[in-house]
């Protein structure tokens, strides 16, 4: 759930890749079978294989299941060898790619065999252990406990460097491992080639080193067939735009059909409220659903004040936000403090004005704890699919796939995103983030989150420093 700094996600090659402190890593682990040569690296199947390759120091990888989407490791000679393992413009890791990251964040995967889930990680890595250099039998350590990376930096006659991640811990941790140990690999991308692209950019905007460079008639005819290339683009911009132009009032139409479905599916206009289903009953200037034994108010929470009237302070930058919650003060903003947000997303709050005496919720409610939370959960049919039945339908808001959602119970949940300790926004379109009033201790405390990507309703714990939305719950 929390994101360091600007993560750029693109799709290069066949593999989406993140930017971490100018190093563009992989989000997926590397699953190859075979060298960049096209040599087959031998497989372990059984003890016997096994223990050959380790006495024998041979390249070789290990399945974790029945397709190589389930995981795949590899011995250190699988990496270090010459015909090379990375893919095509890629390389294995060196230790100080490794060092490079941000050590206070989440690294796990949200569904990556982790004992303890603490949601998706910004490395997205899978809890598969390791398979050791020696044993009686093959059985991998530390399954569900942590995940083990290979660096291609040696460290001792029989040792080189990896990282180790661990189940419920921020960061990692820097290891020596026996090279005959079975680990998963994170490639990046070259140096190289990136180097290489911004002297070709350099070469391309200065005229007469470029000319220095080639010849004169080759860059003539590259610079004519590049003018014919841009009178076709300008015939074809004309005939689209021809076209735009014949069917204007059928564009018009579309617009406002989709604009009048789009207002109906969110439940909400400006102005006023309107009633989605049977449990969406109005009381005075606002929409309440009733799910179980339980009255919740239908929209995230958007007050500046406390109930006695004092104001709340409105956190316009990150110095702010941040400087409130280290003194521990309440403290609110629109998320990219955008006004125009509130009207589907309401404010962001962080847990201080939460648990403020002075009472942020009206007058006859509250902000719910965790067990009615929970509760909440439980009547929608538990973690795995509450949250399709709470979330709004369609993309308008929420990211691609927004798996199984149907508002079946009238929540309305919106992806609302979030704002970490020191300021920067999150996630919106992506995750929607609830606090609770339950502290887990004098830094954390409850929260509940409903993803884009499946239907769950999780659980998560998160610095009380952070800004989520509130859902307020009748007393």
């Amino acid at each position: 759930m929390r994101l360091k700094g600007i993560l750029t996600l693109a799709l290069v090659l066949f593999f989406k890749f993140l930017c971490i402190s100018q190093t563009n890593w992989s989000i997926e682990d590397l699953h190859v079978t075979t060298f960049r040569n096209g040599d087959p690296l031998l497989e372990v199947t059984t003890e016997s294989n096994w223990k050959y390759c380790n006495a024998n120091q041979i390249p070789a990888y290990y399945k974790l299941g029945e397709s190589l989407e389930d995981g795949v490791l590899y011995n250190f000679y699988a990496i270090k060898d010459e015909r090379q393992l990375a893919p095509v413009g890629y390389r294995i890791p060196e230790l100080d790619d490794a060092k490079a990251m941000a050590s206070d964040e989440f690294f796990q995967s949200s569904s990556g065999g982790w004992k303890t889930n603490t949601g998706t990680g910004y490395f997205n890595a899978d809890a598969y252990g390791y398979l050791p250099f020696e044993g009686e039998t093959m059985e991998l350590f530390s399954k569900g406990d942590a995940a083990y990376y290979w660096t291609i930096t040696d460290s001792k006659a029989l040792h080189s460097m990896g990282f180790v991640i661990l189940n419920g811990e921020k960061g990692f941790s820097l290891q020596e491992m026996r090279r005959e140990n079975f680990c998963a690999v994170r490639c990046v991308k070259n140096r190289e080639e990136r180097d290489d692209f911004t002297k070709s950019e350099e070469i391309t905007a200065n005229k007469e080193e470029f000319v220095s460079l080639r010849n004169q008639k080759e860059i003539k005819q590259k610079l004519d067939n590049l003018e014919l290339a841009i009178d076709d683009l300008k015939k074809r911009s004309l005939e689209l735009r021809n076209v735009l132009e014949q069917n204007e009032e059928e564009l018009q139409k579309y617009e406002a059909d989709k604009k009048l479905l789009q207002d109906q599916l969110d439940g909400f206009k400006v102005g006023r409220i309107e009633t989605l289903q049977n449990n969406c009953i109005a009381e005075g200037n606002m929409s309440v659903v009733q799910i179980g034994n339980q009255s919740w108010m239908a929209k995230n929470l958007n007050v500046d004040h406390f109930l006695n009237g004092d104001p709340i302070l409105e956190a316009k930058t990150n110095d702010q936000w941040e400087k409130a919650g280290k003194e521990g003060k309440p403290a609110w903003c629109y998320y990219n403090y955008d006004p125009a947000n509130e009207n589907y997303y309401g404010k962001l709050y962080n847990w201080y004005a939460v648990n403020d005496s002075r009472g942020l919720a009206p007058n006859g409610w509250h902000i719910p704890s965790d067990t009615e939370w929970t509760v909440l959960i439980e009547n929608l049919g538990g973690e795995s699919v509450a949250g399709g039945k709470m979330k709004t339908t369609g993309t308008n808001k929420w990211k691609s796939p927004n798996t199984e959602a149907t508002n079946s119970s009238c929540f309305s949940a919106l992806p609302s995103g979030g704002r970490l300790s020191h300021g920067t926004f999150y996630a919106i379109g992506n995750y929607g983030i609830w606090w609770s009033s339950t502290e887990l201790d004098s830094a954390q405390a409850w929260n509940r989150f409903l993803p884009y990507s499946s239907a769950t309703a999780l659980s998560s714990r998160c610095s009380k420093r952070e800004g989520f939305s509130v859902r307020c719950i009748k007393d």
